[in-house]
């Protein structure tokens, strides 16, 4: 499978909601997605056996807060076969989203996971897509200072 690059700065939410698609489908995911309006909290169902996912995507720069989980929750939980969700996001979620996660995690059969920013471009990357972002400072390559034949020859012996 080819690498894809995909430069967050440049993209909607929209577009966004594709490039999940697309890393949830390398990750071995059945995929659908939402209605492109009114999508009611579900931008993406995943499936693999018997998991059913909900996937809600948030592309901001500001932190996601517990009414954005509240409402994947709720849009899960309403979603025939469910099993869980996901919030997807590129920035980071707040305590008060996290403690909410853990309480309903702890006393629900449907889990909810969040994958802040880094989670994210750590799950991409495994699957050859990368997530690039111009003020989360991601650097996709790096850069190996230059080495003279001599230099590597000496390194290797």
């Amino acid at each position: 499978m080819e690498d894809i690059v995909y430069e967050l700065d440049k993209l909607d939410g929209h577009a966004f909601e594709v490039a999940m698609v697309e890393v949830f489908r390398r990750l071995g995911y059945a995929t659908e997605r939402g209605k492109v309006t009114n999508d009611e909290g579900r931008d993406i169902i995943i499936w693999q056996g018997s998991e059913k996912i909900v996937v809600e995507c948030k592309h901001h720069r500001d932190t996601i807060g517990r009414p954005q989980v509240q409402k994947l929750h709720s849009a899960t939980m309403t979603y025939p076969g469910a099993t869980g969700g996901i919030v997807v996001a590129t920035s980071s979620f707040s305590d008060g989203a996290q403690q909410y996660v853990a309480e309903i995690n702890a006393k629900s059969g449907i889990q909810i996971q969040l994958w802040d920013y880094a989670k994210l471009v750590q799950e991409a990357q495994r699957v050859g897509v990368y997530l690039v972002k111009t003020h989360q400072g991601t650097h996709l390559f790096f850069q190996a200072p230059f080495r003279n034949e001599q230099e590597v020859l000496t390194e290797l012996s």
